[in-house]
């Protein structure tokens, strides 16, 4: 499952969530993802890098 990067608009902490995708869109949606810190819903979802592992050679 993919991990999401947020930073909280009210306290400015940065924190991850392990989702799957149909759950980080209705949680989105809804505003359900909060700030563990201060429990704002106040939260923005943040870009990080990534890499894919494959059993493949390139």
């Amino acid at each position: 499952m993919p991990e999401y990067m947020y930073k909280c608009q009210s306290c400015g902490e940065a924190f991850s969530l392990i989702l799957s995708l149909p759950e980080r869109a209705e949680k989105e949606r809804r505003g359900e993802i909060q700030c563990p810190k201060c429990k704002s819903t106040e939260v923005e979802h943040t870009m990080e890098s990534f890499y894919a592992k494959t059993d493949r050679k390139s």
